[in-house]
């Protein structure tokens, strides 16, 4: 066994049965970001799992290179990290030329093993596990992390705990890293979710898909895109096409069958926006407390019973002044009124009956536990009174309550002026114009201000969501006549780039670039000018055509020089050539002296340049 073991060490490339201080006990697996060994830490006397990459000598450099870096990226992501539910990284080192990882060793059973046994597994384990692995991807997304290979395989049921474990971050997305860049899509077939498969930038929303595929599995026992080839997998992922949930298992509850759907949607925008969310909809299906608690956060300083009560007056009390504020004259009138009742009436009062009262009760309490006792009381009632009162005379608040009737009325679940406006953000989020311009429409019926601003911005967020866009031009053109407007507009700049994410790679409709300079102001965002310097044609020509309708200069020698340099098509080449001629800067000479190269369709017209406007020969 010890022979064994000392071969397959030595074949990693650290010619030793240990890594660092940790002794290798022996092979736990290996796949294709290397080999995981059990080994023991001699000095804190506990097992630890040592990953370390292979080191094929024909490996090419570029190759190795590349598993070298995601190595180094696997390391300092799972640094970050540190959550019941994420295997946790100890330590990291290198042997020999190999660089290894120690990991928590998880002692327990891999979930594809689980699946592969074709027993359906109860619908309170698989809550339980989707509740583990949810909250973890809430941790690790909060601390910018994208795991991207989210399978059964890298999901641990730890024996001890029974606490679901996420695993092998190897492929990770993490903030300080740069690597897996376009042309480097990772992640395992099958799991990856449809921007994976496009090589698009991927975030939260992909791991939130690829759980997704997970769920499915844990529900059915069966894959819902796995197909004979790897081509035809990706075309079901992209396209979503899948066996209906109850075909295949009758009995799964509706919620939980509702949040798998939801998570398996093609489009990333309609899909569930993050890992918050789906931790709310798996809590709401649970019975198990411990685990509700642990996704949901649930406890918090535990308050006697008198300081609960003073809490909740003062807050009541501050509530009463800052609402007296707002009154007409008159109701503030009142409200004084209650006061000076309370104090020159309620307050005697109670001090009166506590003397008339007191002795049988004296055994039992002092007068002054008693007073106190009921002071507070009253004085609690009496905050609710002028509250109460508030809400009879204030036309703000009868706004508030006439736009939620309606939402109510119209099927929605809101139960405040506040909650109205973020369900509407969500549909605009989602992309739901349906829902997100009928509930835009109910806020600006609305007479206060906020309410009119916020359902007339939503509603030409809509209208862009929906590809209207002249409507969309008309809608934010009156936002911008609104007190605020501008900088409401301005504000949602994030949801604007993500909108144009889905068109910049394809040339603009001129009413799309119209709409982004005057009326989104993108004229000046920097993502934008970040555009300018893409190699993709259309991502930087669209910048400029947005930045040049707002108004802004664009140096275009640096546009041209990238269209002479990336461009497929020899007109665009030539016609680069062209225009760099025709600016007659100096900064174009290096890139026109590259393009002489004959295999280069614009050669003989970059040789022209050179000598007619530059007089290099």
């Amino acid at each position: 066994m010890q022979q064994h073991i000392d071969k397959d060490a030595n074949q990693s490339g650290a010619g030793a049965a240990t890594f660092g201080r940790y002794r290798v006990l022996g092979l736990l697996g290996e796949g294709a970001m290397g080999r995981v060994y059990l080994s023991e830490d001699p000095i804190l006397k506990r097992r630890v799992a040592v990953k370390v990459i292979p080191t094929d000598r024909d490996l090419e450099p570029a190759v190795r290179r590349e598993f070298l870096e995601r190595f180094a990226v696997e390391a300092q992501a799972c640094a970050m990290l540190n959550h019941p539910s994420i295997v946790s990284i100890y330590d990291a080192g290198e042997e020999g030329g190999t660089p290894w990882i120690a990991f928590e060793y998880v002692s327990g059973e891999h979930l594809d093993k689980l699946l592969a046994q074709k027993t359906p597994l109860p619908f309170d384990r698989i809550l339980r596990i989707a509740g583990d692995i949810a909250a973890a991807m809430r941790h690790a997304h909060g601390m910018g992390i994208v795991h991207r290979d989210i399978k059964p395989a890298n999901i641990l049921i730890d024996e001890a705990s029974g606490i679901a474990k996420l695993a092998d971050f190897g492929v990770v997305k993490s903030p300080h890293a740069a690597i897996t860049q376009s042309g480097t899509a990772v992640g395992s077939p099958g799991y990856m979710s449809p921007e994976q498969i496009d090589d698009l930038k991927v975030d939260a929303r992909s791991d939130i898909f690829s759980f997704g595929v997970v769920l499915y599995e844990m529900l059915t026992g069966v894959h819902p895109f796995l197909r004979d080839t790897v081509q035809a997998t990706f075309y079901a992922t992209l396209s979503c096409h899948y066996k209906p949930i109850r075909e295949l298992r009758a009995d799964a509850p509706e919620n939980l069958v509702k949040f798998v759907e939801m998570s398996l949607v093609a489009d990333r925008n309609m899909r569930i926006i993050n890992a918050d969310e789906l931790c709310s909809m798996i809590a709401e299906c649970l019975n198990d407390d411990e685990t509700k608690t642990r996704m949901l956060r649930i406890g918090g300083p535990n308050r006697g019973v008198a300081k609960q009560l003073k809490f909740v007056l003062a807050k009541a009390l501050r509530k009463v002044v800052s609402l007296k504020k707002a009154l007409p004259p008159a109701a503030g009138r009142a409200v004084d009124a209650v006061g000076d009742m309370h104090k020159k009436s309620i307050r005697p009062f109670v001090k009166n009956i506590v003397n008339t009262f007191y002795g049988p009760l004296e055994k039992r309490f002092s007068k002054k536990q008693l007073t106190i006792a009921l002071i507070s009381a009253t004085s609690l009632m009496a905050a609710v009174v002028l509250i109460l009162l508030f809400a009879s005379v204030n036309s703000k608040i009868n706004d508030r309550n006439n736009l939620v009737r309606v939402a109510q009325e119209r099927g929605y679940t809101v139960q405040n002026g506040k909650q109205l406006i973020n369900v509407c953000r969500e549909y605009i989020d989602k992309c739901d114009y349906f829902n997100a311009s009928e509930l835009a429409g109910i806020l600006t019926t609305g007479k206060g201000k906020n309410y009119v601003l916020s359902g007339s911005l939503f509603n030409a967020m809509a209208a862009l969501c929906a590809d209207r866009f002249n409507d969309a031009a008309t809608l934010f053109a009156k936002v911008q006549e609104l007190k605020g407007g501008e900088a409401a507009i301005r504000k949602e700049h994030p949801f604007y780039i993500r909108y144009l994410e889905a068109w910049i790679e394809r040339e603009l409709p001129d009413s799309l670039i119209t709409l982004c300079a005057t009326r989104l102001y993108l004229h000046d965002n920097n993502q934008v000018k970040t555009w300018l310097e893409s190699p993709h044609y259309w991502v930087r020509w669209n910048a400029v055509y947005i930045q040049q309708k707002g108004g802004r200069k664009v140096d275009l020698v640096p546009i041209y020089i990238l269209d002479l340099d990336h461009s497929a098509s020899a007109r665009t080449k030539i016609r680069a050539a062209e225009k760099l001629g025709e600016l007659g800067d100096r900064r174009a000479v290096p890139a026109l002296t590259a393009a002489r190269d004959g295999r280069n369709p614009a050669s003989s017209t970059a040789r022209r340049i050179l000598r007619e406007k530059f007089n290099v020969w």
